[in-house]
């Protein structure tokens, strides 16, 4: 499911869950990074400094670097990864039989309750 050089820590692939609040659908949620990951990051803010080091460390990149990095990316901002958009991809097609499963087994639980006298 990774992709060769795009997927450092894990932890934004790994954040990636079903969301069951709304029975008529299932929404994939995940850690904010991905809003970022998915349309880019525009100019004007950096992102969270911490991230960015656990970045560095995951790559062999001197801490020291990160605040550069992060100060750059403030600068200039950071267009979207469509590599990690594959990678994310990878991940639901691999939760679709969970997924499906977890579905049919609320789906079963709800009509049987329905379905009970009262």
């Amino acid at each position: 499911m990774e992709l060769k050089d795009r997927n450092a820590t894990g932890r934004s692939v790994s954040s990636l869950r079903p969301d069951y609040s709304n029975p008529a659908r299932i929404s994939i949620v995940g850690d904010d990074a991905w809003k970022y990951i998915e349309q880019g990051r525009p100019p004007g803010r950096m992102p969270p400094l911490s991230r960015i080091i656990e970045w560095c460390i995951a790559r062999g990149i001197p801490t020291g670097a990160a605040f550069p990095i992060a100060k750059r990316i403030g600068e200039r901002g950071a267009p979207a990864d469509t590599a990690k958009l594959e990678v994310a991809e990878d991940t639901l097609q691999a939760l679709m039989p969970e997924l499906r499963r977890d579905v049919l087994k609320d789906t079963q639980s709800r009509l049987q309750n329905a379905l009970r006298p009262r």
